[in-house]
């Protein structure tokens, strides 16, 4: 019974790579598997449709990685060692009643644990037929592992100069944009519709003498689904989606945790569809790194979005007196409250930024909601300002914008922030 399995993962092996073996062993065990690194990302998965609906199993196949609560499982099942070493042979691993069971087995590259390959049980019962099974599977992957360790470096390293190419510059004619989807045809590389660039860079000069290429890989890991390069001190991820969704915040945090310990700074970029724009998305988020960086130096990630205004501002800014353009009642607030000691222009501020939500600026003001009423009395008298009016909201808080930026370019603080948000 067993030369049958043999004999398909070795076709599979053939045929594919550890895609192909995960879902040959599928149809071998009757259930599907996913085998995951020894930093809990998963390397291949099955993906049949014939796979019944589970929220473990999808949410493996969405995210990539393990979540907590299945670490802390694994962690916690002390069958998984024997004698402080990694057991030899698939291990039975039961969660709770709302889980399905795992058989486990770990994956060796001679000596070395490389990788463990787990079958989920969803459509059937394990049997003992399946221990032997899982155990040519994982001797399958670990050949696999090994015969495409070369192959995938030099295909990483054709991966990163076509990203270096695109980055260099624009694609503007159609003959380009053709050898551009000829060269990633023979790459076999597919990229989704929506398109995303990020840029990285290190905080301090001196720590890029680490291997930008290794980081980058590593950053791969927590952003999938990508390409990455070093390319004029940064270190680039063009990644791709068939959506434009957001990071989740749970995944927001492992980036920025991993930002951190390495001493990077990111910005994240908004999608775009034309491939041959990524030069210039790339100098565009270059430059908006760099005034984030000025603006808010506490911040290892900075978004686009929140930094648009202030690119443009920094384009204007050698040909018109940005400052001309705040509204004059703005000025009036701040020489209010030089004169009488009040505060009414950092009133303002927060109300506008808080979408005019009073608790959440009384909060942030530490001031009772009371007194919030009267301050913005105060204002609406002494400068006559509707802040029920759309475009007056609009035109205040573009001021302040300018005012924050032409601060950034003076050194000078600002006067309608308070103290912690400098």
């Amino acid at each position: 019974m067993q030369d049958l399995p043999a004999g398909r993962l070795i076709d599979a092996l053939f045929r594919g790579n550890l895609d192909t073996i995960a879902e040959e062993a599928y149809r071998l065990l009757g259930n599907p598997i996913y085998i995951r690194d020894n930093g809990h990302r998963i390397l291949a998965i099955t993906r049949s449709p014939e796979v019944p609906a589970d929220p473990l199993f999808s949410e493996l196949q969405e995210r990539g990685f393990l979540n907590e609560e299945i670490i802390r499982g694994l962690k916690a099942n002390k069958r998984l060692f024997t004698e402080g070493c990694f057991n030899s042979t698939p291990v039975l691993i039961n969660f709770d009643q709302d889980k399905p069971d795992l058989l486990t087995q770990p994956v060796f590259i001679g000596q070395v644990l490389v990788c463990f390959v787990s079958a989920v049980q969803l459509c059937r019962p394990f049997s003992e037929q399946d221990r032997d099974t899982l155990m040519l599977i994982a001797k399958a992957i670990s050949i696999e592992l090994q015969k495409n360790e070369l192959y995938k470096k030099s295909m990483g390293l054709l991966y990163e100069s076509f990203l270096t190419d695109l980055l260099e510059r624009e694609l503007t004619s159609e003959r380009e944009l053709l050898i551009a989807q000829r060269r990633m045809e023979e790459l076999n590389l597919h990229l989704e519709r929506n398109l995303f660039l990020s840029v990285a860079r290190f905080r301090k000069p001196h720590i890029a003498s680490l291997d930008m290429n290794t980081v980058g890989r590593e950053l791969r890991h927590i952003l999938p689904g990508g390409l990455t390069c070093s390319f004029q001190n940064d270190i680039v991820i063009l990644r791709s989606r068939a959506d434009s969704t957001p990071f989740s915040a749970e995944r927001m945090q492992m980036l920025e945790g991993f930002l951190e310990s390495y001493g990077l700074v990111m910005i994240l970029g908004q999608s775009y569809t034309d491939l041959g724009d990524t030069h210039c998305r790339y100098q565009q988020l270059t430059q908006m790194l760099d005034i984030g960086c000025r603006l808010r130096p506490k911040r290892v990630i900075h978004l686009v979005q929140d930094l648009l205004v202030f690119q443009m501002l920094h384009l204007c800014a050698p040909s018109i007196r940005l400052v001309d353009y705040v509204p004059p009642n703005m000025y009036l607030l701040r020489d209010y409250d030089r004169e009488n000691h009040t505060d009414l222009f950092p009133t303002l501020y927060y109300y506008l930024l808080y979408q005019k939500q009073t608790n959440a600026t009384a909060a942030k003001l530490n001031i009772h909601r009371n007194t919030l009423f009267y301050r913005l009395s105060k204002i609406a008298e002494l400068s006559g300002l509707d802040l029920n009016d759309e475009e007056t909201v609009f035109q205040l808080m573009l001021g302040f914008k300018i005012l924050e930026y032409s601060a950034l370019e003076t050194g000078r603080k600002l006067c309608f922030k308070l103290e912690q948000d400098q």
